[in-house]
């Protein structure tokens, strides 16, 4: 069975495959972002790059690993929107949103740090509309509470279910509580280590 990989490994891989510029946003530019966004970010540009070596011209016969900073010149907003509109076809406006982040990042290194381009397409581009929620959805205290019986005691578990319930128990119930009693986003307790918690 192959080993899972860690957030920084699965970085690392991913970026790999990338052009090599890309590494200054991914891995350079660390203190910007946050490790997972980083990890997302290396997927959305392996997606992105593979559509531009498929279906732009000037990419053509190209690899993710061969396309240079300078390449980059030929993409226009009316390449952007293109990509922008055949991704969405299968995403969520959430998920086309964030990879069109991505890009814009890059592009930005691209202009502002780089400086081998002018101006940064994606600005140029279609908006990306997703529709506000008027209200926050959180569990009522009946509900908290099932979830705790479920996590303490194995309630309402199936009894394969039951061979992990062991296991798992106190990591989940101090996850849970700690998403409960803080409102912690789940990225931000994956980027959580020891040394962030006052033990005290």
């Amino acid at each position: 069975m192959k080993e899972r990989l860690s957030n920084s490994e699965k970085l690392v891989e991913l970026t790999n495959e990338l052009p090599d510029f890309c590494a200054a946003i991914l891995i350079g530019r660390k203190a910007e972002r946050e490790l997972s966004t980083r990890v997302g970010y290396a997927r959305d540009l392996c997606l992105y790059f593979d559509y531009l070596i498929a279906n732009h011209k000037d990419f053509a016969g190209k690899t993710k690993k061969t396309i240079t900073a300078y390449d980059m010149r030929n993409i226009s907003p009316m390449d952007v929107d293109m990509f922008l509109t055949y991704f969405a076809e299968a995403h969520s406006p959430s998920t086309v949103k964030r990879i069109k982040s991505a890009m814009s990042a890059m592009f930005n290194l691209l202009v502002d740090y780089m400086q081998v381009l002018e101006y940064n397409p994606v600005k140029g581009a279609q908006k990306i509309k997703i529709p506000e929620k008027d209200f926050v959805i959180y569990l009522t205290k009946d509900e908290q509470e099932a979830l705790l019986q479920t996590i303490k005691y194995g309630t309402g578990l199936t009894k394969r279910q039951m061979a992990y319930h062991s296991k798992f128990q106190k990591r989940d119930l101090a996850m849970v509580f700690l998403f409960l009693d803080t409102g912690i986003r789940v990225s931000e307790m994956q980027g959580l280590d020891m040394d962030d918690l006052d033990m005290d």
